[in-house]
């Protein structure tokens, strides 16, 4: 088999694998809202922490650019899933914590060209408190889907800056990482 039938078929295999994961990524975020939620929140924290000194410590230049990439495709494929389930979370956080939280299937609508499209749930809650509080939590989570990958990526870069200015360079002007040692 030549090389560019072999470099065809891993990436047919890939792309089918790629949407795969998606599909079951979706399944999981659906059935495991929660913890999905608290990780989406946890990334950017824990970020934060990645400048404090004996956390920073323990990395190095290329490990702390791996932590960026992992923690940056976590916080944002959760943000798109918080994006894209929209409905889902906010019936999810109503049905739990709004006293009289009801949802239902809204109506079809239909476009220009007599299309019908899907234009979202229909809810309401007990008080005017709970509409609120829920229309409130769906504004929270549309900002939260930008913000958190801005705060990852900002927490993550500086850590990345603190450690490349702790490097010594060379008289070729090479960088090289120094280490403390508590002897």
């Amino acid at each position: 088999m030549s090389t560019e039938v072999k470099e065809w078929v891993v990436g047919g295999v890939g792309l089918i694998a790629f949407f795969v994961a998606v599909s079951l990524f979706g399944d999981a975020f659906r059935a495991y809202t929660v913890p999905f939620a608290v990780l989406w929140i946890a990334v950017p924290v824990l970020a934060c922490f990645l400048h404090r000194r004996d956390v920073l410590s323990s990395f190095t230049l290329a490990g702390l650019r791996r932590v960026q990439v992992v923690l940056m495709t976590i916080v944002v494929a959760v943000s798109f899933a918080m994006f894209a389930c929209r409905d889902h979370v906010r019936n999810h956080f109503g049905k739990h914590y709004v006293q009289g939280y009801r949802y239902w299937r809204g109506e079809t609508d239909y476009d220009d060209y007599g299309r019908p499209y899907y234009v979202g749930d229909e809810w309401t809650a007990k008080t005017a408190t709970g509409r609120f509080v829920v229309g409130l939590f769906g504004w929270v989570i549309f900002a939260g889907v930008f913000a958190l990958p801005a705060i990852t990526l900002k927490a993550t870069r500086g850590a990345i800056y603190k450690k490349e200015s702790e490097c010594a360079f060379t008289s070729e002007g090479k960088r090289i990482e120094t280490y403390e040692t508590n002897a």
